[in-house]
């Protein structure tokens, strides 16, 4: 997901939209992760999780993590792309969930996604046709249709 949201990274910001990571290593890890795999966002270090604990963010059951063909395809598509399932870092939780949030200048979330495996991610349509046909300057009152 980090790989296409680079990609992606002039269409979003053209559109408003800034992106940034939320990592579990230490700020060291962070940027060294980010120069690698996402050069030019903003990467920021949450070795405690607690920017994930804030926004809801449990741990994988052993499905969520290794048994879904969710997670079986995301690992063949990976690799095709070069990148292999690896355990992280010391002191980093291998069945951290994730989630995408698209957040407002106001700080209010506007599009909370949650992973249902470790393999998940938004649709790049979702963010293509439904976050960047949205004007987010307007006031926020009722859910994104």
């Amino acid at each position: 997901m980090l790989d296409q949201l680079v990609r992606l990274k002039p269409e979003l910001e053209a559109s408003g939209l800034w992106l940034a990571a939320v990592t579990q290593g230490t700020p060291e890890e962070a940027l060294a992760f980010c120069r690698q795999r996402a050069p030019g966002i903003l990467c920021l270090s949450d070795p405690e999780r607690r920017a994930y604990q804030a926004y809801g963010l449990g741990r994988a059951n052993v499905y969520q993590a290794f048994l879904s063909p969710q997670v079986w395809s995301g690992n063949a598509a990976a690799s095709q792309h070069g990148h292999k399932p690896e355990l992280p870092p010391q002191g980093q939780d291998a069945l951290q969930m994730s989630g995408t949030f698209i957040i407002g200048a106001d700080g209010r979330i506007r599009l909370p996604y949650y992973y249902d495996t470790i393999a998940d991610h938004p649709s790049i349509s979702l963010l293509l046709k439904g976050v960047l046909s949205t004007d987010w300057n307007k006031p926020f009152n009722a859910p994104l249709g």
